[in-house]
């Protein structure tokens, strides 16, 4: 596993049905998703690497997440978005909050699947991912570029 630099960025899949009426991400944004029709749910909270893709320009970097979601056989909907964070933004705010926990932003060298965890129950109460949001791009927006 890599451990990414705090300068890098990394970018969540956002379903509609967990946006505010202004169009951005909730704390149940970020909740562990369902990965199977058992009810399953992931071992991690899962984002996306953007450094992984290259510096394409934000909307070609972002086709190529979307190209990743594809060949995963993930069903994302042009309705969501995709919600990026800078890794040492959350860092930050894990260590201010969290009483010293230590946790890790990783991702495999063959893939652009990044894990984050463990990440203690209270911060999700924080909205410690809300409160670090650097951009939030609708995927049509992207699709349409």
């Amino acid at each position: 596993m890599i451990t990414l630099n705090e300068c890098d960025h990394i970018v969540r899949y956002v379903k509609k049905s967990t946006l505010d009426s202004n169009g951005q991400p909730t704390v149940n944004s970020y909740h562990l998703r369902d990965v199977t029709t058992s009810g399953r749910r992931e071992d991690f909270l899962s984002f996306d690497h953007v450094e992984f893709f290259g510096h394409q320009g934000n909307f070609e970097t972002y086709k190529l997440v979307l190209n990743t979601y594809k060949k995963r056989n993930f069903n994302y909907k042009s309705s969501g978005v995709l919600a990026e964070h800078n890794t040492g933004s959350i860092s930050r705010h894990v260590n201010e909050f969290s009483d010293g926990c230590i946790f890790k932003i990783e991702r495999s060298s063959e893939d652009s699947k990044v894990k984050v965890e463990p990440i203690p129950r209270n911060l999700y109460d924080e909205f410690i991912f809300v409160s670090t949001i650097k951009q939030v791009y609708k995927i049509i927006d992207i699709e349409d570029n």
